[in-house]
């Protein structure tokens, strides 16, 4: 579905749709800036101030944030995730506004983005110094961000042992999730995921997170450059979790 198409029809039917009050919420953002780049599509790139209002929603509200380790279904819990590494989240004040808030997150990030000298994502240096926070963890989104489903077993296997070793190596803790890159994900990947020594896999299917049995198909709620807090709130309520029917894996 394009983005156009799936925002309109998403829209009409999430003011339909009924709001579920216990379930625990996982939230993907990308990029959060000022000014759009080339890196992403416009889709996911956030102005920092919806953010902010998103973020201070879900503290006015008295939202339990918690790392993935600790969810269960008694209660509900948040957890607040980054796809691909940018640099914006440093750049504005994403990161120590979580850690001032004590909002558990995870950055998912690709080791040659890191090595590539971008100004546009995190660093070595970047992460050594998130990764200092207790709020904040590094994952994996594979080693070069390519399609995992579409990957021969030794490519498969460097996409997700390498990038888990060299983050390790670099942060000295453990790495314990990966992001699959596009969502692409199917019962191969998943084993190769387990082998490769990850203990949760996130994918990009609507959804609160309610079956913790399924660690490694982790369903999220993608958040959009134009989710206003009106439809940001009505994703919380899980008005918009009719999306995982459209998705592809």
């Amino acid at each position: 579905m394009q983005n156009k198409n799936k925002k309109k029809i998403a829209s009409i039917l999430s003011s339909v749709f009924s709001k579920k009050n216990i379930g625990n919420r996982i939230f993907t953002y990308h990029s959060i800036n000022y000014k759009k780049n080339n890196l992403t599509s416009n889709l996911y790139q956030l102005n920092p101030k919806l953010f902010f209002d998103q973020m201070n929603y879900l503290i006015n509200n008295k939202s339990n944030f918690n790392k993935i380790s600790q969810f269960d279904n008694l209660k509900s819990n948040f957890l607040i995730t980054f796809d691909d590494g940018y640099k914006n989240l440093k750049i504005n004040d994403i990161i120590s506004f979580l850690n001032k808030n004590k909002i558990h997150c995870i950055i998912f990030v690709c080791p040659e983005f890191v090595n590539s000298n971008n100004k546009y994502y995190l660093n070595k240096n970047d992460l050594l110094e998130i990764c200092q926070s207790k709020y904040i963890d590094i994952g994996s989104h594979s080693y070069q961000h390519k399609k995992l489903t579409e990957l021969k077993y030794k490519d498969l296997n460097f996409q997700l042992d390498f990038s888990k070793k060299w983050l390790e190596d670099l942060l000295s803790k453990p790495v314990k999730s990966i992001a699959y890159p596009f969502g692409a994900f199917n019962e191969r990947v998943i084993k190769s995921v387990e082998s490769a020594g990850y203990d949760y896999g996130f994918t990009t299917r609507f959804n609160f997170y309610d079956k913790i049995n399924e660690k490694f198909k982790i369903p999220r709620i993608d958040i959009w450059n134009n989710d206003d807090l009106k439809t940001f709130r009505r994703k919380e309520e899980g008005r918009w979790n009719w999306m995982k029917f459209f998705s592809k894996y």
